[in-house]
């Protein structure tokens, strides 16, 4: 079965298997803003990640998050294909804050065998 690999901050997700709930240390500014991020990431990367190598290709991503505006994505690391797929996986998080924030993750994209 192909998985995809979500590392969001103290937690590890794995499509199409049991996935521990985020405790709720991980509960911070992210989490609190963007409440469904794991779900919409995968639903979004899961066709990417078939298409990654085996091998887990490690991504940092920042983005500024005003109301629901998300705007300056910067992912880093993975290749150009998959920083253009997570930009626009993340533009169209469905998240919401008071106040301008920058929030950031690390997700690894990989295919399970």
């Amino acid at each position: 079965m192909k998985s995809l690999l979500l590392a969001l901050p103290a937690a590890l997700f794995a499509l199409n298997a049991a996935a521990e709930p985020p405790s709720s240390k991980a509960d911070g500014p992210l989490r609190s803003a963007c409440p469904r991020i794991d779900a919409a990431l995968q639903e979004a990367l899961q066709p990417v990640a078939l298409r990654t190598t085996p091998r887990q290709q490690p991504m940092r991503v920042q983005f500024k998050l005003n109301g629901a505006q998300i705007s300056e994505i910067e992912p880093q690391g993975g290749s150009e294909s998959q920083r253009i797929h997570v930009r626009r996986a993340v533009a169209a998080l469905p998240c919401y804050s008071e106040s301008e924030q920058r929030l950031s993750f690390s997700l690894a994209l990989s295919r399970g065998g």
